[in-house]
């Protein structure tokens, strides 16, 4: 077990220079969002490729629907193209454009696999959800750079299956831009997981990240991570990388 004074050593309240520092949780969510250019992304059809994966994010007056696709080729040479679809929490899969009925299991596997990497891909529009619950902790120094660091979790009522999942966001005390964070989720057996920004890329002035993802002990306390990364015990997993985004404005 970490010593508990190591790990809030890292929780560094910066009083020279900061005595304006915002304290509250919200102000810091829109201050990034605004960062990001994610202040108008309702109206937007957003683009990208991640992994064997083409998606697509719209958000409008309906509400928002996020497409993964790819198109399968059998041993025949036959193509089909799989769309896997949620609109305003709703999930459909189609194969050539027909409605393929799937086990409740199934789809909600499928649900969470394309919610997911849409959540992570719009960070940190997301946090401004109805059933989000922020909390704002302190500063955190990591890597020799200050972060504003906020707790997230999320009501039962409005935050899905994974309601019970717990964050940790850090943002840069300067630019207000998303610089790490961690989690604990419980579905598919749960773990802990910690990433740090990689990558901004730059689209019609919206700045999209790409992330190391770092696998921590089951057993880690969220708020011990920095400690953790500092000390090089995490282990690397993958590299979030999105490709070839693009974005319009809905049509």
């Amino acid at each position: 077990m970490i010593n508990k004074m190591l790990v809030f050593s890292f929780f560094i309240i910066l009083l020279s220079g900061c005595s304006n520092a915002p304290k509250d949780a919200q102000f810091i969510v829109d201050q990034s969002i605004k960062a990001h250019g994610f202040e108008d992304l309702k109206g937007k059809h957003i683009q990208f490729e991640f992994r064997d994966f083409a998606y697509e994010i719209k958000r409008g007056s309906f509400g928002y629907a996020y497409t993964r696709k790819r198109t399968i080729t059998d041993s025949l040479q036959n193509s089909k193209e799989v769309r896997d679809v949620i609109i305003n929490g709703r999930f459909t899969r189609t194969i050539n454009d027909k409605i393929v009925e799937l086990a409740d299991s199934i789809s909600a596997k499928y649900f969470r696999s394309v919610n997911s990497v849409a959540y992570f891909f719009q960070l940190p529009y997301g946090l401004n959800d109805s059933a989000v619950k922020k909390e704002y902790l302190g500063v955190v120094n990591l890597e020799n750079q200050p972060y504003y660091a906020l707790k997230v979790s999320f009501k039962e009522d409005g935050g899905g299956e994974d309601f019970e999942d717990e964050f940790r966001y850090y943002f840069h005390l300067n630019t207000f831009k998303l610089g790490y964070l961690s989690y604990r989720y419980f579905t598919d057996g749960g773990g802990v997981r910690f990433r740090k920004v990689i990558e901004e890329k730059n689209v019609n002035s919206m700045f999209f990240l790409d992330f190391e993802n770092y696998k921590a002990p089951k057993a880690a306390d969220l708020d011990s991570l920095p400690y953790y990364f500092h000390t090089q015990k995490l282990s690397l997993l993958s590299r979030i990388e999105n490709e070839n985004i693009q974005v319009n404005v809905l049509e």
